[in-house]
């Protein structure tokens, strides 16, 4: 009789969190695997190893995932259930293919939404009030495409960044939408499209939209009382002078008196 010890180690709780949010439904409802590869896994299926890896491993590169995958092949194919995994079916190139799938916005934003119907069901999360705020991220490349120079968060005005945009349920803080835009874009012209994704997967009436000043512009508070909604923000001087602040700071007084 022959042993073998595998190293389980965060394996089968990871994949375990990731099977009850139904990520492999859920992808494979949008991206169905390709003729060509009928004795594969499912993209779905692909897709929650490779989570495992960066979870596991803290390494988004893709390049080391085929090499991982052969190192915990058996652990992989007990939690998959599935004998005839190979670790060749999470090549760099493939995996490079699914990347191009995803670039697919549209498609994407459908598999969000199909995702955040899966993670509200198994969390039983509160979907009365989102926050919604941005953030930048900041690369030492050319400026080119989404990455351009603007006001910096992280005080590096000298690197090209992106602008990452999130409506989030609060108080977990769950991103339930996203939108990545060029690092020179102004934010007040941003909330108008986030809580338009956002609505895809929540309530159409009645939320509570949480967010800074910026939030606070004519056009956004107009959009959002015409959606039915409300929102709750500072006020600029812009749209609340210090004049007016001050009158309502005495009439409170007054009137708590």
């Amino acid at each position: 009789m022959e042993i073998k010890v595998h190293e389980l180690g965060d394996l089968p709780v990871l994949y375990f969190i990731l099977s009850h949010c139904g990520i492999a439904q859920a992808i494979d409802g949008h991206y169905p695997m390709h003729h060509n590869r009928k004795n594969a896994i499912s993209v779905g299926q692909t897709v929650v190893v490779w989570l495992l890896y960066i979870l596991s491993e803290n390494d988004h590169r893709v390049s080391y995932v085929e090499e991982w995958v052969e190192d915990h092949l058996e652990v992989i194919r007990r939690l998959l259930e599935v004998e005839q995994l190979d670790s060749k079916q999470f090549s760099d190139d493939y995996l490079g293919s699914l990347l191009d799938q995803f670039e697919d916005s549209a498609r994407w934003e459908s598999y969000e939404v199909t995702q955040n119907s899966y993670l509200i069901e198994v969390y039983n999360l509160p979907t009365r009030e989102v926050r919604l705020d941005s953030t930048t991220a900041p690369s030492f490349r050319p400026a080119e495409g989404l990455f351009q120079y603007g006001y910096s968060k992280q005080k590096r005005s000298d690197l090209p960044q992106l602008k990452l945009m999130l409506a989030s349920l609060d108080p977990l803080g769950m991103p339930i939408a996203s939108l990545g835009v060029e690092g020179n874009r102004a934010d007040d012209l941003l909330y108008i499209d986030i809580i338009e994704k956002a609505q895809k997967s929540l309530p159409p009436k009645d939320m509570l939209y949480i967010g800074d000043t910026k939030l606070g512009t004519l056009d956004n508070r107009h959009f959002i009382a015409m959606s039915e909604n409300h929102y709750l923000c500072p006020l600029s001087k812009k749209y609340f002078s210090q004049a007016s602040l001050e009158q309502t700071a005495q009439h409170r007084h007054i009137q708590s008196s």
